[in-house]
């Protein structure tokens, strides 16, 4: 295993612990996302021993940061994903390798996002993704139902974490063929 497998492998595992956290408790910490982030600028300082991989480290993270930052803003990802995808991006010091999982994670999303409307709405789940759209719910995370105790009782909820995982472990197969 090579340096560059190596780090995207180191990316991949954080991605897997980030998704653990937000499918137990809805969030990814800061006491992940931070460390990691300094972790990957910092092992890309020291491994090419040079400034230059330390900004490309630097970059990668805001991009990361950046492609996550406006879904964020409006509420339809929390900010943890946010700064999961900048650790990543900080990890692999590589502003292509951030713009794969970031593909990756929202085609993941989007199909994540169906299965959920599917699991929590049944065959109602297309009059409920048009409601959706139409009245700008989506924005806010609540649908109403006409009996909310029971649309609340077994709710499938959508958890991004998930996709970024799965987009960390794809890049690593698929694009860069481990």
């Amino acid at each position: 295993m090579d340096e560059t497998q190596f780090k995207f492998a180191l990316a991949a595992i954080v991605a897997f612990v980030a998704m653990f956290f937000d499918l137990r408790t809805g969030k990814i910490p800061n006491k992940l996302t931070f460390p990691a982030m300094l972790t990957g600028i910092l092992y890309n300082l020291l491994l090419h021993r040079s400034f230059a991989a330390m900004g490309w480290s630097t970059l990668a993270c805001l991009l990361g940061i950046l492609f996550y930052f406006p879904f964020a803003a409006i509420g339809a990802v929390g900010f943890g994903d946010v700064k999961l995808l900048g650790a990543i991006g900080a990890i692999s010091g590589s502003p292509m390798h951030i713009f794969t999982v970031w593909l990756f994670s929202m085609a993941y999303g989007f199909i994540q996002a169906i299965i959920v409307i599917y699991m929590n709405y049944g065959t109602k789940s297309l009059g409920v993704l048009y409601a959706l759209y139409k009245t700008g719910a989506y924005k806010h995370r609540t649908i109403q139902m006409e009996n909310t105790s029971e649309a609340t009782k077994n709710n499938v909820k959508y958890r991004i974490g998930v996709s970024i995982a799965l987009a960390a472990l794809t890049a690593c197969f698929k694009v860069y063929r481990w």
